[in-house]
């Protein structure tokens, strides 16, 4: 009788979504798609169950990858082999013969002597396991490269001047793009890792659900979280960046200084000096910060520098101040950046500002 061993696999759940299943291959074959993915890392983040069964099945992929390697081990055959090799022996006594250069006899055990034959089963079994356990620790390795070099691949999305955008990552975090900004993160997100990297003004609400940290990362500062709401604003041409919370806890790190992690709560902001890499905390009105996502931009406190670059961004303009006064105003308000158009616009600032504005191609001068 010929006895074939496998890896013994655990009984699979049985779910309701068969699409799962098929996006799960996908998956492993290299052919899902970006929908998929976030499909999958959203499937997993409902429940524990869920994530336990999705790596089951990749154990079982990764087993079933080394069989080329050992996937069966016919020890009936290498038994016989044994016994073969045995009977070469033609001066080897038989089962039932004495030793005859010693004074006390004693029994040499049959080659069909069930004990025997159940310790060599034994052994078989055991190189058999050990054959396995190799080809699935090759397969494992294999895979996993494979894997990782799938997940390396990066998704950009970009909010170019004149356009806001919204994005749900495959875990649920939602974020919405302030125009001029970009975000890229990983086809492995929610599933390999949890990090973003963005370059310019975001909202971020995170999804809740997961013991994976989440990270947020510019070329100068990073959050740290797990499930909370706030505004990350680093704009590669100013010399400060900002992040804002309006719930839950957040730690913020300079990139100069990764070791010292500044944590804020609710209606708190930090700022960070580029130059120096240092942060510093503050009490804010936090709903002001991300009124931009719905178009609006609030001008108290703000300079009438980033007052004009915001403009600049929403209307894809050029806005050059001719006067020196006009350097130094300060400004309060409102503005509807969806509502009004670029001429009402300049007629509000010029009104409040007591300054006069001309408009030449796509340039506009203030003095």
């Amino acid at each position: 009788m010929r006895y074939t061993y496998f890896l013994t696999k655990t009984k699979q759940m049985e779910y309701a979504n068969i699409q799962i299943d098929d996006i799960i291959l996908r998956l492993f074959n290299g052919t899902a798609s970006p929908d998929d993915i976030a499909t999958l890392s959203r499937w997993m983040e409902q429940d524990a169950a869920n994530r336990q069964y999705f790596e089951q099945q990749q154990r079982e992929w990764n087993a079933d990858g080394g069989g080329d390697i050992a996937s069966t081990f016919d020890y009936e055959a290498a038994f016989g082999r044994f016994e073969r090799h045995i009977a070469q022996d033609k001066d080897a006594p038989t089962a039932d013969e004495y030793d005859a250069d010693e004074t006390t006899p004693h029994r040499l055990w049959s080659i069909n002597h069930p004990w025997l034959r159940l310790q060599l089963r034994v052994v078989a079994s055991v190189a058999a396991v050990a054959l396995i356990v190799i080809g699935t620790w090759l397969s494992y390795n294999r895979y996993t490269k494979q894997y990782a070099d799938r997940f390396a691949n990066m998704v950009n999305v970009e909010a170019p001047a004149g356009s806001r955008a919204k994005v749900m990552l495959p875990d649920g975090t939602a974020v919405w793009l302030n125009a001029g900004s970009q975000l890229s993160y990983s086809q492995g997100f929610g599933i390999t890792d949890r990090n973003v990297r963005i370059n310019g003004e975001g909202y971020f609400e995170v999804g809740k659900g997961s013991d994976m940290p989440m990270s947020v990362c510019s070329s100068n500062m990073c959050v740290r979280d797990i499930g909370t709401k706030f505004n990350f604003r680093d704009y590669p041409e100013e010399p400060t960046a900002e992040v804002t919370l309006c719930e839950g806890e957040v730690g913020v790190t300079s990139v100069k200084f990764p070791k010292h992690e500044v944590v804020i709560h609710p209606e708190q902001m930090t700022l960070l000096d580029k130059r120096t890499g240092r942060i510093t905390a503050t009490s804010c009105y936090s709903a002001d910060k991300r009124l931009w996502t719905s178009g609006e931009l609030v001008m108290d406190e703000m300079t009438i520098h980033q007052i004009i670059t915001a403009i600049e961004r929403a209307y894809k303009v050029n806005i050059v101040i001719e006067s020196e006064r006009v350097k130094h105003l300060q400004l309060c308000g409102t503005l509807n950046l969806d509502r009004e158009n670029l001429d009402e616009i300049l007629q509000v600032i010029a009104t409040a500002g007591s300054i006069s504005y001309k408009v030449k191609n796509k340039t506009v001068y203030l003095k």
